[in-house]
């Protein structure tokens, strides 16, 4: 068979058909589907191909009668063929399922099952890329927390305000030198009734040597989860060596990620002369080991922890 292709339905059909079809099927199909033009073109067009030319029918059945002489003609295992083409698929009449090619069928339906082997494949790798996106936004909402975290501990907080105000009173309070002890609504009361004047105040000077106990509350955060009172005791000994056990008290706080950090409330009761001292001991970056978060610490009016 030559290499050459030509454009013929009828011829294409034919040719796919041969071996199916019986004889006498092929040809009624043929005549049944194609109309005269095609037919004889399709002779037309085989004429060409074989040593001689296929007879021309002049009676009433030549359109039955050249069907058959090209179906025998392509049947001839002789005659050396090109390769026939269909243009338009819906001039190929359509054939029962006894009639097809079960060999192309079960090429077509091999090629369905690897197709359907490689969806699932796909829809498997889909499945993983989904579990590990749905991983990786967890840990993006982690790392996010830790952020946020890091950020408040970071950052001064509001309260930070009131540490430095108690730290300015407790200083104000080891100079021994007492100021207006009136609360701010009792002030607010004595402007709104006087019109806004200023009164007068009157000071004194401390004198009496007795022995004042005062406590110093610091709130410590930061450390390891397993950390317990006792550990921090140990450090505050070692900050205040002369400092008696007995004054020092300790309280485990709850902290919000429990697992990432832990956080204490320490409490000294020192006498009143050496509260400044004891205080700056306290608060100095250099009598905590690094990483600490140590700040004052002033429990609210309700008694709960802010």
């Amino acid at each position: 068979m030559t290499d050459e292709k030509k454009h013929s339905e009828l011829l294409c059909f034919i040719t796919d058909k041969r071996n199916i079809l019986p004889f006498d099927s092929l040809v009624k199909i043929c005549v049944d589907f194609y109309n005269e033009d095609e037919i004889f073109g399709a002779r037309d067009l085989l004429d060409p191909l074989l040593s001689s030319r296929l007879p021309r029918r002049k009676s009433s059945d030549k359109l039955r009668a050249t069907v058959e002489d090209i179906v025998k003609a392509l049947q001839n295992p002789l005659v050396d063929l090109p390769t026939f083409y269909a243009v338009s698929m819906a001039r190929l009449p359509p054939v029962d399922a006894k009639h097809c090619d079960m060999s192309a069928i079960l090429m077509e339906l091999q090629g369905l099952r690897r197709e359907v082997r490689d969806f699932q494949k796909l829809q498997e790798e889909v499945s993983m890329l989904r579990q590990q996106l749905a991983d990786m936004v967890k840990l993006r909402d982690e790392v996010d927390s830790l952020k946020q975290l890091s950020s408040c501990m970071v950052q001064p907080s509001v309260s930070s305000a009131a540490d430095a105000a108690g730290s300015y009173r407790d200083a104000t309070d080891t100079d021994a030198t007492a100021t207006d002890t009136s609360s701010f609504s009792s002030v607010a009361r004595v402007l709104r009734s006087t019109g806004m004047k200023k009164t007068a105040t009157k000071c004194v000077v401390g004198k009496a040597t007795n022995n004042v106990r005062r406590s110093i509350d610091i709130f410590v955060s930061r450390l390891h989860p397993a950390t317990d009172t006792d550990d921090i005791v140990s450090c505050v000994t070692d900050i205040l060596p002369n400092m008696s056990v007995d004054d020092i008290g300790c309280t485990r706080l709850k902290s919000r990620y429990e697992l990432l950090y832990s956080s204490f409330h320490v409490c000294v009761t020192v006498d009143a002369v050496n509260m400044k001292n004891t205080i700056e001991k306290l608060m100095s970056e250099e009598s905590w080991p690094e990483g600490l978060l140590v700040r004052r610490y002033f429990k609210p009016k309700d008694g709960t922890r802010k």
